[in-house]
């Protein structure tokens, strides 16, 4: 399985994820690394060296890993986890990652999208929303949605570009 950093938006921005291993061995396993493949400066590796045993047959927390949104574009790589397990092909485990990152926002006039709150009756109203995209590529908008029955959608554009 792919450990998905999924998309980051901001330059300070970071995600998080804990990273678990199966220890499917009748015996006790203890990790002793967690280290990645090839250098990723945007990818922190927290792991206590010496601090991880699993018991057999149990899945456990080895490791957080940290993906930064330094620099923009997307990464792939690979984590290597090593363990005591003298089996071949359970001494050393790769774990593929992977993180899109693209600085930007999407932004709309908050002052369209404030209606008055009033006690008495007053005629619908209507506001149009203008949503600005502030990423570096297009995107598509399929559809509108508005969780209340006080307010609707009326006259959305269908497959929108922005």
């Amino acid at each position: 399985e792919v450990l998905d950093f999924e998309t980051l938006t901001s330059a300070t921005g970071r995600k998080e994820q804990t990273l678990y291993l199966l220890n499917a061995s009748p015996l006790p396993v203890a990790v002793t690394d967690v280290t990645i493949s090839s250098p990723d400066p945007q990818l922190q590796i927290v792991f206590k060296r010496g601090s991880t045993v699993l018991q057999p047959n149990v899945e456990g927390p080895i490791a957080t890993v940290v993906y930064f949104g330094t620099r923009q574009g997307q990464f792939v790589g690979k984590l290597v986890v090593r363990t005591n397990d003298t089996t071949p092909g359970f001494k050393g485990l790769d774990v593929p990652y992977k993180a899109r990152v693209m600085h930007g926002h999407i932004s709309y006039s908050e002052e369209n999208a404030t209606f008055p709150v009033v006690e008495a009756e007053l005629a619908p109203i209507e506001k149009t929303i203008v949503i600005t995209n502030k990423f570096p590529v297009a995107f598509r908008i399929y559809s509108a949605v508005v969780e209340s029955n006080t307010f609707q959608v009326v006259d959305f554009p269908v497959d929108a570009v922005i």
